[in-house]
């Protein structure tokens, strides 16, 4: 239902602060309208980014189809808007962004023991994460599974606030909201009590509470407000969250420069600040670089790379971006790996509407006047009338300073009237980009507000209630501080491990089946012996893995120092305590490389955590912190000479390599199970977990290698028509691209099909950019 601007703001009491619009020359605070948002278009979803909380209530101006959605502890509202509504909204100076309601997508060996997270719970140190309480972002949770019997605090259920008079969040205590079982298998690998396997498959952090938000399919909408109710539950006093897990992103748009001001980063930024840790899985884009998920490049953020059993880093996992792919045109932004810098850039950001940090750019200007008794509202006069005052902020400027944004204070001296302030960009009709009103019994009312040079401004002394009183209406220009990128760090923070990960799972779960998907009949066989769990690969599975740590850090620090320590703290020495492992291991691939439990809750316990003051980025691993001198790098393309797209049976196809690499190496093709090799230069035909594969062993750069491979025949005493895997033997397709499409290889993920059609290489080891394994010369 519609909101009323009187219901909203005056049963709240606040004062209108508006945001920062930095002036000319300031140019990354310009305001952003999403692409995927059509300004000339119908009713969309939206969520409307506000610099400060206060200016949400302007949107009452609107004519809106389902009126808005206010967040509570954000400076976010959600509505429904037309094209032409969105573009109007956009240009205030007040707003931040407008960005689309858009899908996420989640990012689909014990994990304790490699990363020392067995020591931690069972030998000397012993921390579980008792006195910690953990937070799930996901699809949802079983309740009911017998591990998370004890710990399970909370399982919110989500509805949406403009199709329902229901809470947003509905705590459903133990039902099932699990969905597919994505949520449920995160939430154990995060802290899992291991009840159904007497401790064998406990998690990361089996004693830490745990709450959950249940996504649901997963849409913006539903993330900023898990983290809107979560900031507000915190403020009050009603929990106390340590870390938030978070594995799911962006389904597009990763290559993107951080912002400061999207909707999920504000939300994220606003949790920081209550004492939680967000941890974001890197995202399953790899292995190209500039994948890394737009939500792990938050500098008050840590986002977890994913590696196999062996520590190295999966063919799946999210890289950043590799210094190397980036020429002396490209601003040094674009490549930061610099923690300490892009938050303190951001905290600039941040602070611009705190008027210590500003500087006066005129003197203070007064006006005084008498309005006649009646009253009015915001979208223009009713029974009173309101005195309009003009602005001229561009003579300042053309002084040599910069008028960023406005103070406009406006005081009466009788309590039982009520005037109210608004800021109008585009004369006296324009939109109320700003606005203060208290209510009945307040006699002034303030404004801090940003500015437009471009655009026109008044202030409006507006009768709410007024039996004909005097007031004193007083403004002043100040200039903001300067601002500078980069705000974002664009590489991970730190790996943990994300292949095949045995954790909790509904046995009707959907994703019980994964092994079935991706053809590995060892995790089949595991999951069948395991009802009440099963094996997932994803970046997704290594980011509870890395908030389990942070329980443990937080654990110990708590227990030897009684009290918590700083966010930021635990995210510097998550990354300083990580250890460079492998000669692959890169900062754009895995950050300050794998992540060490026991050094983490050491460091706690001796009270000898990094801080911000103390930050070098001395741990980032690889060739000069970036990985620009990479020495295995290998590129191969693949033709058929046949270019049919059906194969009769026995019809044969030859199939040649060209590899450019700077080293040997190791070339695998995947093969369908049924066609036969009949000839080549092959060293070996292998099947490891389900995939069948032709390799060729220490392959010379700049080496070109064949094979020839035959479509399979019927067997004798059957139908031509008798199916080889579900495609007739006769008629063996392949796609009309004539590519074959990818599967897993050794728990790796798909590779892409090279431009060339028929072929894709292989492998679980990435050294560098290479998708191929390094043979040692």
């Amino acid at each position: 239902m519609p909101y009323d601007r009187r219901d909203i703001i005056k049963a709240a009491g606040t004062v209108g602060v508006a945001g920062l619009f930095s002036g000319p020359g300031a140019a990354s605070m310009n305001r952003t309208v999403d692409p995927q948002l059509d300004t000339t278009g119908g009713v969309q979803e939206v969520l409307v980014v506000f610099y400060r909380q206060e200016n949400v209530d302007t949107l009452d101006q609107f004519d809106l189809v389902d009126g808005y959605h206010a967040f509570s502890a954000l400076p976010i509202a959600y509505a429904r808007m037309t094209g032409e509504q969105i573009d109007r909204v956009s240009s205030f100076s007040t707003v931040a962004s407008v960005e689309a309601n858009r899908d996420i997508e989640y990012h689909n060996a014990d994990a304790r023991e490699v990363t020392g997270a067995e020591a931690v719970q069972t030998t000397g140190q012993r921390y579980s994460g008792e006195s910690v309480h953990a937070a799930v972002i996901d699809s949802g949770i079983d309740g009911s599974h017998p591990d998370f019997s004890d710990g399970l605090r909370a399982n919110y259920q989500f509805a949406n606030p403009l199709d329902s008079d229901e809470s947003l969040w509905t705590d459903v205590g133990p039902a099932n909201t699990g969905g597919t079982g994505h949520g449920t298998h995160v939430s154990g690998t995060a802290t899992g009590e291991g009840s159904a396997s007497d401790g064998q498959h406990r998690g990361m952090a089996p004693d830490a509470d745990l709450t959950v938000y249940a996504l649901g399919g997963g849409i913006l909408l539903n993330v900023v407000g898990a983290y809107n109710h979560m900031i507000e539950l915190q403020r009050e006093g009603r929990h106390d969250i340590q870390v938030v897990n978070n594995s799911y992103g962006p389904i597009s748009g990763n290559d993107a420069d951080y912002s400061p001001s999207a909707a999920l980063n504000v939300a994220t930024y606003e949790a920081f600040r209550e004492g939680i840790v967000p941890v974001f899985s890197a995202g399953n884009g790899g292995p190209g670089t500039n994948t890394l998920s737009n939500y792990g490049k938050a500098p008050h953020v840590l986002a977890s790379a994913a590696t196999d059993d062996a520590r190295e880093v999966t063919d799946f996992s999210s890289r950043g971006r590799d210094p190397g792919n980036y020429d002396g045109d490209d601003p040094d932004y674009k490549t930061n790996y610099d923690r300490r810098t892009a938050f303190e850039n951001q905290e600039v950001f941040k602070r611009q509407t705190d008027i210590g940090n500003l500087t006066s750019a005129s003197s203070e200007q007064e006006e005084t006047g008498t309005l006649a008794p009646g009253g009015s509202t915001i979208v223009g006069p009713d029974t009173g009338q309101s005195d309009f005052y003009d602005l001229t902020p561009e003579a300042t400027a053309d002084g040599g300073v910069t008028p960023g944004f406005i103070r406009a204070q406006l005081t009466w001296d009788r309590p039982t009237d009520d005037l109210d302030v608004f800021l109008r960009q585009g004369g006296e009709d324009g939109d109320a980009v700003a606005s203060s009103t208290q209510g009945t019994g307040n006699t002034t009312e303030t404004i801090i507000a940003s500015l437009d040079l471009d655009s026109e401004y008044v202030l409006e002394v507006d009768p709410f209630r007024s039996t004909g009183v005097s007031y004193t209406l007083t403004w002043q220009y100040f200039e903001p501080p300067e601002t500078s990128r980069p705000y974002g760090v664009y590489r991970p923070s730190a790996g943990t491990p994300g292949n095949f990960l045995l954790s909790t799972m509904n046995p009707g779960d959907p994703l019980q089946g994964y092994g079935a998907l991706v053809r590995n009949a060892q995790v089949q066989v595991d999951s069948a012996q395991e009802p009440f769990y099963g094996k997932l690969s994803g970046t997704s599975m290594s980011g509870p893995v890395l908030a389990g740590l942070v329980a443990l850090t937080m654990d110990a620090y708590k227990q030897n120092h009684g009290e918590f320590q700083d966010p930021m703290d635990v995210i510097v020495t998550v990354e300083a305590t990580s250890n460079d492992v492998l000669e692959g291991y890169r900062s754009f691939n895995i950050g300050g490389g794998f992540a060490d439990a026991e050094a983490l809750v050491e460091r706690a316990e001796n009270d000898d955590l990094e801080t911000l003051d103390t930050y070098t980025d001395d741990f980032l691993v690889g060739n000069d912190k970036g990985g620009t001198d990479i020495e295995d790098v290998f590129t191969v393309t693949g033709s058929r000479e046949t270019g049919a797209s059906v194969y009769t049976a026995g019809q044969v196809a030859r199939v040649k390599l060209e590899i450019d690499a700077n080293k040997k190496a190791t070339v695998r093709d995947r093969i369908p199970f049924g066609w036969e090799l009949v000839d080549g230069d092959f060293d070996s035909v292998e099947t490891t977990d389900g995939v069948r594969f032709v390799q060729f062993d220490e392959v010379e750069p700049g080496g070109t290698v064949t094979y020839i491979i035959e479509a399979p025949r019927p067997r004798r005493g059957t139908s031509r028509e008798r199916r080889v895997r579900g495609v007739p033997a006769v008629h063996r397709r392949l796609p009309e691209d004539g590519r074959r499409r990818p599967t897993a290889v050794a728990g790796c993920p798909p590779s892409t099909p090279s431009p060339s059609g028929i072929l894709t290489v292989m492998s679980c080891r990435t050294h560098g950019h290479a998708h191929g394994h390094k043979t040692p010369e």
